[in-house]
């Protein structure tokens, strides 16, 4: 099958950026500030911030809100274990990617050969589940792999 989709970056095995990385400065509109609020909330000390809209994990692909390209599919709600390991919903509102700095003396930023570490992050809009879910036939839910949910009006 012939592939034209183009993968950038290697996240780590079985992972790609799709598409373009877009460098996000102290001065662009790329993320709004409760996302900045939610990349600052993670504690990372970066030196540089790309944002991206798609995502290929194991062969399935996955795409933000904000991708504008998408017909017909929503691969951007998703389910998802929360820091304390509890499965929470939500929309992927776009994927970050976060660079450390150099600290050697010995290096220069244009020729550092340094192995620079880098997080790639979901921005997600969390969702609660609605407390009305699907109607029950005899004590059971017909259709269980459908839930209803409501805005939690917060990010990680």
């Amino acid at each position: 099958m012939f592939n034209n989709r183009t993968k950038n970056d290697a996240i780590a095995d079985g992972i790609f950026v799709l598409g373009a990385l877009q460098r996000s400065w102290a001065t662009s509109q790329l993320l709004t500030d409760p996302e900045v609020i939610a990349v600052e909330a993670t504690g990372i000390k970066y030196n540089k911030l790309w944002t991206f809209y798609r995502i290929e994990i194991e062969g399935r692909i996955f795409h933000s809100k904000s991708y504008l390209k998408a017909t017909a599919r929503n691969n951007f709600t998703v389910m998802f274990s929360n820091q304390l390991g509890k499965l929470e919903y939500g929309s992927i509102l776009k994927f970050v990617k976060l660079t450390g700095k150099c600290r050697s003396i010995r290096c220069c930023e244009k020729t550092c050969t340094c192995r620079i570490p880098e997080w790639s992050l979901a921005l997600i809009d969390v969702l609660d589940l609605h407390h009305h879910q699907l109607p029950t036939f005899r004590g059971k839910t017909v259709v269980q792999h459908i839930k209803r949910v409501q805005k939690a009006n917060r990010y990680v």
